[in-house]
């Protein structure tokens, strides 16, 4: 390596480094620590530099001042091991404050150059050994890009509008003996793009709440796309209404395939629900009913919707054995809005939870939990339901956990987290099973 590079590069303390995803530019000046080739620098976990090289770790560096300044292209990645993650905090915190206490929440940038310029002598030096190969570098955008619109849709919680889907069209074979796997297909695939055009739309209007939110968890809090400067928030309201077209779009194909309008009307109501959840001047979510569209939107017209696909028919049969799992649903939103109860209420979010306080609001999701239960038994009671949906009991003492972990630890957001995650996956298992057992009548 150039000495004059060298000397630069020990001779100084900071580098700028600069970020990019999606056109989205992050500009950061970093303490750093070398190893002669490589340099090394802590920053946040939920920092912009950290989250935008997780999808694009391209970066470009410069070091020095005015004329003695170098130029740094490099690949990034996120130092991994332990023992070397230490060693570099242990060095860097003679230059920053950094304690090995806070070390979990604290992520070394590796920053390996594939050309150094010098400008002052018209020098580059290139490193084809941290430069991968064409076919790699396409591999890495592939899936970054895959995972990128992952996390900004919430892909984790898509199953929450496909469940309901799947369970609604089981259950037209079940009582109908009807199915038709293209409009099966369509149908869970249309749905799954507006929930995710939901999600993105959420995001972009929810930008000031889940900003200021102290307490993210890995189910709440917001996807943080906007926060992580991997969309600026145009682009998130942009996506959000791509999908909601394209979701539309296979709606009006269902409804021109069927008798009557009946997909066309609830199709219109479920993107009014939609888009207006957090979008002015309606905001259901801060008006105290974002809870009850909820329930309408991935209950009654989920089910009633994949069921009049199936049929042609409309039954209220399939609007009783909606409401279980709508409740299901609205459990989870509910449990949800607990560790964003201070950031929900600064900015008048006013859901359920903010409305009614953390400790009145343990006695709700009870309640809605309890209605989950009673209505099985008496759609069950009823012979709306096949007797073998009690397999669905199964399941109880995933939620029970849930409720005794949420009225020992209502105000306290990180330990609530094991609630949050079996809420989840409560609803995921009841749904299943309840599928499962409309399948297994209808054959036997």
């Amino acid at each position: 390596m150039h000495g004059l590079i060298k000397k630069i590069v020990f001779d100084n303390n900071k580098l700028r480094i600069i970020s990019c995803c999606h056109n989205n530019q992050n500009l950061q000046t970093c303490n750093y620590v070398s190893d002669g080739i490589k340099l090394y620098v802590a920053e946040n976990e939920k920092s912009k530099l950290v989250q935008q090289i997780l999808f694009n770790p391209k970066t470009l560096v410069s070091i020095g001042a005015n004329d003695d300044i170098i130029n740094i292209k490099a690949y990034t990645s996120i130092v991994k091991k332990d023992k070397i993650k230490s060693e570099i905090i242990e060095d860097l915190s003679k230059k920053e404050e950094i304690s090995l206490q806070t070390s979990s929440s604290i992520k070394i940038v590796e920053i390996s150059p594939t050309e150094i310029s010098y400008p002052k002598d018209n020098y580059t030096q290139v490193f084809p050994e941290n430069q991968p190969s064409f076919l790699k570098e396409l591999s890495i955008t592939f899936k970054s890009s895959i995972k990128l619109w992952l996390k900004a849709t919430a892909a984790q919680f898509l199953v929450a509008s496909a469940l309901p889907v799947i369970f609604g069209s089981m259950f037209a074979l079940y009582f109908s003996g009807s199915f038709n796997w293209l409009f099966f297909v369509l149908t869970l695939l249309g749905i799954t793009c507006i929930h995710a055009g939901t999600n993105l739309i959420n995001d972009a209007f929810d930008v000031e709440t889940d900003s200021i939110n102290r307490y993210v968890t890995p189910f709440s809090g917001g996807r943080r796309t906007i926060q992580g400067g991997l969309f600026s928030r145009s682009q998130v309201f942009i996506s959000g209404i791509v999908f909601l077209i394209i979701g539309s779009g296979i709606g009006l194909y269902l409804n021109f395939s069927l008798d009557n309008n009946i997909i066309l009307y609830i199709g219109i109501a479920g993107v009014i629900i939609a888009f207006f959840y957090v979008v002015g001047p309606v905001k259901f979510a801060y008006r105290g009913v974002g809870e009850i569209f909820l329930f309408i939107g991935f209950g009654p017209l989920l089910v009633i919707g994949s069921f009049y696909v199936q049929t042609s028919d409309f039954s209220w049969i399939s609007v009783y054995v909606s409401i279980p799992i709508g409740l299901l649903v609205v459990s989870i939103l509910h449990i949800n809005q607990f560790p964003d109860y201070e950031a929900d209420k600064e900015v008048g979010k006013n859901n359920w939870v903010v409305l009614m306080g953390r400790s009145v609001s343990r006695y709700v999701y009870l309640l809605i939990i309890l209605g989950v239960y009673i209505a099985l038994v008496v759609l069950i009671a009823k012979d709306v339901l096949p007797l073998l949906s009690l397999l669905t009991l199964i399941v109880t003492p995933l939620i029970i956990k849930a409720v005794i972990i949420l009225f020992r630890n209502y105000n306290k957001p990180i330990k609530l987290i094991p609630a949050l995650a079996l809420t989840i996956f409560h609803m995921i298992s009841f749904i299943i099973l309840l599928t499962i057992s409309v399948i297994l009548s209808f054959y036997i």
